[in-house]
């Protein structure tokens, strides 16, 4: 009798491969998915875990190279979804540097068998960059006066950054970490009043998995603007405050008062004393009347030139060389060299 001895060969083979499978407990490896490559601390990223065939299966999920999973789901289906956070992905340790990845991948099981590992699909979790330092100056200006700003961050050079005032960016895109804005580029308030004050924060920028990543921000810088335009309509200034001075002239041993008054409507009111053509004044004070007085006591304390030759000239002299601004809900007027205060 012949024996066909390759068919019955093929034949034996085939049975002990099934049976090696079936020992081992080893099914097709499935498919492994993310919705993103990238996670911020504090998001979470979909993982999706699809085997070949077959329905009613337990996944597995593992970190890395590590053999015991960090999730398990079961499915009624081919596929199970997972939802995992940064933390988990982190394994509860602490960030190091900008960024760090993480392999993720996955098994499934069905009748008793499990299949092999998947492929492996890789998701970088993100880290806030270091709040940089920022610099300003001047810290006083005018609408056309230009503020330096440098946005420097502490732990390397950056080279592009935003600016922000009050919040706000001050340009569309990043611009240099070294730039100059004047002061009416830096007031991104449009119902602003005569004089006003921004808060100035930066952040670094950086391009981290393909996203473009700002920093925490920084540090806050206040600057003054100075005698802003002002929209009339919005901040009603009714006429210029009337100025005055107590002596025609005085010696260095002497003193001198200068009067200032607002129309009888204005209280509250915010008052500077300027000298000659300067746009920055050398002396505030703040009443809750409509009239205020400097006295060349205050005037020394803040600056011991302000009475230079040791004399003040009227404003009724063509030449005066002081005059004052009030300031309430935006309104501010330079005084009228020449005008009495008002009785």
């Amino acid at each position: 009798m012949e024996i066909k001895v390759f068919p019955l060969l093929s034949f034996i083979s085939l049975v002990l491969l099934e049976g090696i499978h079936e020992i081992e407990g080893l099914l097709e490896s499935p498919d492994i998915s993310v919705t993103q490559s990238s996670v911020s601390e504090g998001q979470s990223v979909a993982v999706t875990c699809e085997a070949p065939a077959g329905r009613g299966i337990q996944c597995s999920l593992y970190r890395n190279t590590e053999e015991t999973p960090f999730k398990t789901e079961g499915s009624s289906g081919s596929q199970c979804d997972f939802t995992v956070s940064a933390e988990e992905l982190l394994q509860g340790q602490t960030l190091t540097g900008n960024q760090t990845a993480v392999n993720l991948s996955c098994v499934y099981s069905t009748g008793g068998s499990s299949s092999t590992r998947s492929n492996r699909a890789e998701v970088k979790v993100l880290g806030d960059l270091t709040a940089p330092q920022l610099t300003v100056n001047p810290t006083e200006a005018t609408e056309s006066d230009s503020v330096q700003l440098s946005c420097e961050s502490l732990s390397g050079s950056v080279s592009k950054c935003w600016f922000l005032s009050d919040g706000q960016r001050v340009t569309e895109s990043p611009s240099a970490c070294q730039s100059s804005f004047t002061g009416a580029q830096l007031l991104r308030r449009r119902n602003h009043t005569a004089d006003a004050q921004v808060r100035l924060e930066c952040q670094y920028v950086e391009v981290i998995a393909g996203h473009l990543s700002p920093s925490q921000p920084s540090n806050s810088v206040t600057v003054t603007l100075w005698g802003l335009t002002v929209n009339p309509t919005l901040f009603p200034v009714s006429r210029p405050v009337g100025i005055s001075v107590s002596a025609a002239g005085v010696t260095e041993a002497g003193s001198v008062t200068v009067t200032c008054v607002a129309p009888p409507t204005v209280g509250g009111t915010t008052w500077r004393l300027y000298r000659d053509t300067q746009d920055s004044p050398f002396m505030t004070k703040t009443e809750e009347q409509n009239r205020v007085q400097f006295t060349r006591e205050q005037v020394d304390t803040h600056t011991p030139s302000a009475w230079e030759g040791g004399h003040i000239r009227k404003p009724q002299d063509a030449n005066a060389n002081t005059d004052t601004r009030w300031h309430r809900h935006g309104g501010a007027s330079r005084a009228e060299r020449g005008r009495e205060p008002e009785r």
